[in-house]
């Protein structure tokens, strides 16, 4: 996968996640059931690429992270025993943060 695709994808993936959370909310109509099997699809295509590192990250951005109004964009990451700052705001800081995994 390359940059540009990926940034695509993760994009396109908030964007789902968006218009999910804004019908349970605004019309009442909860499509996750419907949503989850593509999803399982999508997480596994990722799964051919990504190791399990890189793909809890990319989890954990897309569902926990961005969601959250109050986090500041930048997450800590341990890498052998030295403690990292990295700026994780975007889909492209998101790529570059997983490639050092």
């Amino acid at each position: 996968m390359d940059k540009k695709l990926f940034i695509e994808v993760i994009k396109q993936l908030r964007k789902i996640e968006e218009r999910r959370d804004f019908m349970a909310e605004e019309i009442g109509m909860d499509m996750t059931s419907y949503e989850d099997q593509f999803f399982n699809v999508i997480e596994n295509l990722m799964k051919m690429h990504f190791n399990k590192q890189q793909l809890a990250l990319i989890q954990t951005y897309l569902y926990q992270l961005v969601p959250d109004k109050e986090w500041d964009g930048k997450i800590t990451l341990e890498k052998g025993k030295k403690e990292t700052v990295y700026n994780f705001k975007t889909p492209e800081e998101v790529w570059n943060v997983i490639q050092t995994f």
